[in-house]
């Protein structure tokens, strides 16, 4: 789980975030933001084999802030 927070973009923008390489950009935005705008997200992302995140920024530019909550494993693998 990472808390995910997009700060004050310069445009319309919709933030993605995705774990596995290869997975791509999935048609559904982690987070939308209007411009000036400060706003936090919870998400459960799976993460590549050596723990790493992508986030995708749809327009102008932004600041990105990612704090990691928590994680867990799945048993069945």
């Amino acid at each position: 789980m990472v808390n995910l927070t997009g700060i004050t973009p310069t445009v319309n923008t919709r933030l993605y975030a995705y774990g596995f390489i290869g997975a791509g950009i999935s048609g559904y935005p982690t987070i939308s933001l209007s411009p000036g705008q400060v706003r936090p997200v919870l998400a459960v992302l799976p993460v590549t084999s050596d723990g790493y995140i992508t986030v995708f920024n749809a327009a102008g530019t932004i600041d990105v802030l990612a704090d990691i909550q928590g994680y867990y494993f799945d048993t069945r693998m």
